[in-house]
């Protein structure tokens, strides 16, 4: 809303009476204040993206029911077998003994499906580095003979055009976080063959992670299900001595 102003209307020579336009004038005005963006550099950029994930933490668990650290993966307990639930539960609270193989269970269950999702990333993301991999090796090989190399650039998602690249010099990879540098066809081999070699080691200890964390989930589920079994047994001795 504003009010409006304007001039008084002047009279012509040839009997006409002129009416000038009106003009609005807001009545509160707002300062105008400037835009600032601010500019993030790379090195900022991964900085803010850059996050560190500590590994899953495991309580300590009583010694009765951990029989060493396995070295890989780390803070992870191994479950000793109930080889005899009598002797084991000699001195020991049957509830509390439950709550503690309870914990250890979802705590295993935990790791297990960080380990899934991991390996999942790690899979996805070997192929990707071996494409990239393969197609450096091409434009070293391209630059070296002189031949023109016909190939399909991507614009975005299912859309390509046609492009021809000779005597190549230069690559960019994306290193995460919206970040790509340039790096020479040597530079970038090495590095490609570096983190395939790497994600390819990763995947195989992702693998024999989770096959260990697979067996201590069967040995505490097998453990809860033999202790409850003898919590039931030994009250129904126990209603029936004090029965007779």
């Amino acid at each position: 809303m504003g009010e409006i102003e304007g001039q008084a209307p002047t009279a012509k020579d040839n009997g006409t009476v002129q009416v000038p336009k009106a003009k609005v004038r807001p009545r509160f005005t707002k300062p105008h204040r400037p835009r600032v963006t601010p500019r993030v550099t790379p090195i900022d950029r991964c900085a803010l993206f850059q996050t560190i994930r500590p590994a899953p933490s495991m309580p300590d668990l009583p010694p009765r029911t951990a029989a060493h650290v396995h070295p890989s993966p780390p803070s992870i307990i191994i479950l000793q077998f109930i080889d005899d639930v009598e002797d084991y539960m000699k001195g020991k609270d049957p509830e509390q003994t439950l709550n503690e193989l309870q914990t250890l269970y979802q705590q295993y269950k935990q790791i297990e499906q960080g380990l899934q999702q991991n390996r999942i990333r790690l899979g996805n993301k070997l192929p990707e580095i071996k494409r990239a991999l393969e197609t450096v090796k091409l434009l070293k090989d391209k630059a070296a003979t002189g031949d023109e190399l016909d190939m399909d650039f991507e614009l975005t998602d299912s859309v390509f055009a046609k492009a021809k690249v000779r005597d190549a010099k230069s690559v960019y990879l994306w290193l995460g976080a919206n970040v790509m540098l340039e790096y020479s066809l040597d530079e970038a081999e090495t590095l490609l063959t570096t983190n395939h070699l790497n994600c390819s080691r990763n995947l195989e200890t992702n693998k024999s992670d989770l096959a260990f964390v697979k067996d201590n989930v069967t040995i505490t589920e097998v453990s809860i299900a033999r202790v409850y079994n003898w919590d039931v047994k030994r009250r129904k001795d126990t209603g029936d001595a004090e029965k007779n």
